[in-house]
């Protein structure tokens, strides 16, 4: 059952970060922000996959696996190298995505800076990680949206699901 919870894991992972790729386009799409949708949400159509789909899925999956865990390992040390530990950063940086949480009031200049840096690193980070996954999904002979349908039909379609995971089994 942990390499089912893994998979699930690994394939959440994968989704977030390449939905990512999609924001510039949510938002050029925006405008009617905080108004209700006209439409009511519909079941999304059956999506057929191939075989041959899901086998480059599967290759292309483990790839993105590695490089979400390099990043993981990166980002420990980049924070770890940094003046800040790891929770404090996450105070600050939790503040400054979120205004109704009240930035601490003791971060001094040196914090400040510090996370500024640190910030920069991380998006610099995050921008190499994704194109190494984009190249990795391509290699595996997919481009990046049909590879987030497949993603999305994976988890939405069990018998998908198990086909995948036997396959990376």
């Amino acid at each position: 059952m942990k390499r089912g919870i893994t998979h699930v894991k690994m394939l959440g992972l994968a989704c977030a970060l390449f939905v990512s790729l999609s924001v510039p386009q949510l938002h050029a799409q925006e405008g009617t922000e905080g108004q209700p949708s006209p439409q009511t949400p519909q079941q999304p159509p059956e999506l057929e996959v191939s075989e041959s789909e899901l086998e480059q899925f599967a290759a292309a999956i483990r790839n993105v696996q590695d490089i979400q865990l390099e990043v993981q390992e990166h980002l420990r040390e980049l924070i770890a190298d940094s003046e800040l530990d790891q929770q404090r950063f996450q105070e600050i940086h939790a503040a400054s995505l979120n205004p109704q949480i009240q930035m601490p009031e003791d971060v001094s200049d040196a914090e400040e800076a510090a996370y500024d840096e640190l910030l920069h690193e991380l998006v610099n980070l995050e921008h190499e990680a994704q194109q190494r996954m984009q190249t990795v999904v391509r290699d595996a002979g997919l481009e990046v949206m049909r590879f987030n349908e497949i993603a999305t039909a994976i988890q939405q379609d069990d018998e998908l699901y198990a086909a995948m995971e036997d396959l990376i089994d």
